[in-house]
């Protein structure tokens, strides 16, 4: 193996819009996926939102077919085959419309396996190794001091693009990774990679484009795409800020609002719905955080508590200590502020999770998952398995039918399988982690 490739640096993280949720002691979840996605953490923009984060249902994994690559066209505009010997220019190749410079064409071309000198994306890394493939890299010369957004999540790029978008520092076993997208959400297979700290004018990067190997019955990972590569300033104290330009002075957050918007305000952290501080006293006065440890991927936000009993609001959702905003009974939208280890109040973090008579929805409860307390329901009860529990030694399993889910005892045909992936006799335990 070729010793010259591009090496990852840890001292970077990659945008990721954090959502500030209600169960979970405020923070937000990302669903389920099977492949290592660095897009979850980071902290330039965080939520105002208090849409409660929803657990994976539990029952029968995601089965994705292998997609033809061949069903979207790679004929046609511009074959790019960048490499690290000889990458894309894209100051010279690219259209330059204000501050943003583009480039069409798609990645059929390219080779099919990663070349060594791409090897190991952060954000395309899992146990089976290097999934990034028919990869293109361009080179981009800075024409300001500033931040760097490279998208291909535009008109231009086909919607089934699973892409992985890179930027490093330069070529070879010294460069650094400084951003890494491989897709913009759940529902966004395309990529939006963004620098978290600015590159000073006159510098030289690399980005690569590539597609996420293996692919699904949806996705592919070569198609024709557009790069749009963006110099992004630092904006300032109060002014507006967007999840397109994230980024905010010193001590200042870019604060999203309303619930699922996408323009929001740089507000100074600690201050009334502003970013916690992770160092010092996370808020002002006798305010709170939204989470229990203000973390640079996960900081939550200060607001005043609400008392125990309160209606939560999508922008008043901080309770006083001991208690968060759990759903209303039969309510997919409604929360109030419940005492820790309630009836519909969050679970407890350390045994006994729940006061007497009550069992978490969960069975670790956890500070991102902690479940919530409720009445178990008797073997056979049709349950939810995101806000019911059920007696013990049983589970809420969705049906083969998929459309409904009830308390089964763990063991059993269609159950839960037992510690150590076994089943009672003459049954085995399933890849669903069900009894079979």
């Amino acid at each position: 193996m070729s010793s010259s490739k591009f090496a990852r640096s840890v001292g970077f993280v990659v945008l990721g819009l954090v959502g500030v949720g209600l169960v979970g002691a405020g923070c937000g979840g990302g669903g389920g996926g099977g492949k290592a996605d660095a897009a979850v953490d980071a902290g330039y923009v965080i939520w105002l939102d208090a849409a409660v984060d929803a657990a994976p249902v539990d029952g029968a994994p995601e089965v994705d077919a292998r997609v033809d690559a061949a069903s979207i066209p790679i004929d046609g505009g511009m074959d790019l085959t960048g490499s690290c010997v000889a990458p894309v220019d894209l100051n010279t190749l690219g259209t330059l419309s204000g501050t943003a410079t583009s480039i069409s064409g798609n990645n059929g071309a390219a080779p099919a396996a990663a070349p060594e000198d791409i090897e190991g994306p952060s954000c395309a890394i899992n146990l089976d190794g290097n999934h990034a493939s028919y990869a293109v890299q361009f080179s981009y010369t800075m024409r300001t001091t500033a931040h760097l957004r490279a998208d291909t999540a535009v008109t231009g790029t086909a919607p089934q693009f699973d892409s992985i978008v890179w930027i490093v520092d330069g070529c070879g076993n010294t460069a650094n990774e400084l951003g890494c997208n491989d897709e913009v959400s759940r529902t966004e297979g395309r990529a939006r990679a963004f620098t978290a700290a600015t590159i000073p004018a006159g510098s030289t990067v690399r980005i690569a484009v590539a597609g996420f190997t293996p692919t699904s019955a949806t996705r592919t990972n070569r198609a024709p795409f557009t790069l749009v590569v963006d110099e992004l300033p630092d904006n300032a104290a109060g002014a507006a800020c967007s999840s397109l330009s994230p980024f905010c002075v010193a001590d200042h957050h870019c604060i999203l609002s309303p619930p699922g918007g996408t323009t929001g305000t740089c507000l100074a952290d600690g201050t009334v719905n502003g970013a916690c501080r992770i160092t010092g006293t996370p808020c002002d006065g006798t305010m709170l955080c939204s989470v229990a440890t203000p973390v640079a991927g996960n900081r939550g936000v200060c607001q005043e508590p609400l008392a125990v009993g309160t209606a939560c609001t999508s922008t008043a959702y901080v309770c006083e200590a001991g208690a968060h905003c759990t759903l209303d009974m039969g309510s997919t939208t409604a929360t109030t502020c419940r005492s820790d280890g309630t009836d519909l109040g969050q679970c407890l973090l350390t045994m006994p999770y729940c006061g007497t008579g009550l069992r978490c929805t969960r069975d670790t409860p956890s500070l991102n998952r902690p479940g919530i307390c409720t009445v178990p329901l008797a073997h056979g009860a049709v349950c939810q398995s995101q806000t019911t529990s059920c007696v013990t030694g049983d589970h809420c399993v969705r049906d083969a039918s998929g459309t409904a889910s009830h308390c089964v005892t763990d063991g059993t045909a269609g159950g839960r399988c037992l510690p150590g992936n076994t089943c009672n006799a003459g049954l085995t335990c399933g890849s669903n982690n069900t009894c079979q």
